[in-house]
C-alpha cells in the first residue's frame, strides 16, 4: 500500500510543515518504507504507471507552479551483486558439466 503524507511532522508544528512523505506499508506486518521525502512539499496525490513509475503532484497548495515527479523505483545493489552471483554459480555448474562430460567421452 502507498501512503503519501502531506507534511512530516504534521502542519500545525512550532516548526512548520516538514517535508512530505512517500511511504511503501506492507499490509501484513505493518512494516513502512520511506520511498521519498525529500523535495516533497504539500504533496497531493500518487498514481502508479503500468512500468511501476510513480508519479506524485506537488505543491499542491500552490494556484500555479505545481509539478508532477515521477519516481522510478530502483532494485536496491545487493539485489543485483545476488543476481550477478547466481549468473556466475551457474555458468561454473555449466562449465562443471560440460567438463566431466568431455572427460567421459575421452574415456
Amino acid at each position: 500500500m502507498l501512503v503519501l503524507q502531506v507534511s512530516s511532522n504534521g502542519l500545525s508544528s512550532a516548526t512548520g510543515p516538514g517535508p512530505g512523505l512517500l511511504l511503501k506499508i506492507d499490509t501484513a506486518t505493518g512494516d513502512r518504507t520511506t520511498i521519498a521525502s525529500e523535495g516533497l512539499v504539500f504533496p497531493g496525490a500518487v498514481a502508479v504507471g503500468p512500468d511501476g513509475t510513480l508519479f506524485v503532484s506537488n505543491h499542491s497548495n500552490a494556484s500555479s507552479g505545481g509539478q508532477v515527479l515521477s519516481i522510478r523505483q530502483v532494485p536496491e545493489p545487493s539485489s543485483w551483486l545476488l543476481a550477478a552471483f547466481g549468473v556466475v554459480l551457474a555458468a561454473l555448474n555449466r562449465y562443471r558439466s560440460t567438463a566431466s562430460a568431455n572427460r567421459r567421452l575421452a574415456l
